[in-house]
């Protein structure tokens, strides 16, 4: 069995001396290797077009991720490498942990990743050969028994809400 740990540690914790000065990201690349760290996150994808910057990250074995686009969100910035992690530590080991620039692509939803829930329903019902009122329907009396079969307040709450929205 493998296991596998990825730990995230900001530059500013990691070397804060340098995170107060302004220094040149080749040096930052040299630092991350002398750390013992495997790859480097940045948001700054022009170092890739400069000739030091190349040529210290080609002189170590770390992985360096970027994103192919700016992310303005750093909410939508985070989940999304927390989302890559397990893909990138696998491109790590079948790279045999040379040096490697991932670029992740833009964390962007388009139309065709949304759907409305009551079409799928019917889609599903349509599936099973059955009327779309018979098969909610049935659904309904699966969820009032097993709220049936709770106690407490929290289980009134529920059932009376599924009442409401049943409607």
């Amino acid at each position: 069995m493998f296991m596998r740990t990825i730990e995230f540690q900001h530059f500013s914790a990691f070397a804060p001396s340098l995170a107060r000065t302004s220094t040149p990201d080749w040096m930052l690349y040299l630092m991350a290797k002398l750390g013992g760290l495997d790859a480097v996150v940045t948001r700054d994808r022009a170092q890739f077009a400069q000739r030091e910057e190349l040529v210290a990250i080609a002189l170590t074995d770390l992985t360096v991720v970027t994103w192919r686009q700016a992310v303005e969100d750093p909410l939508a910035e985070w989940g999304q490498l927390m989302a890559y992690a397990p893909q990138i530590a696998k491109r790590m080991r079948t790279a045999n942990y040379s040096p490697t620039v991932i670029f992740l692509p833009a964390p962007r939803l388009s139309p065709e990743h949304t759907e409305r829930p009551l079409e799928l329903a019917r889609e599903l019902a349509g599936r099973e050969r059955m009327p779309y009122n018979e098969w909610r329907n049935a659904a309904l009396a699966v969820m009032n028994e097993a709220l049936d079969r709770q106690r407490g307040t929290r289980a009134v709450q529920l059932k009376n809400l599924l009442a409401d929205l049943a409607k």
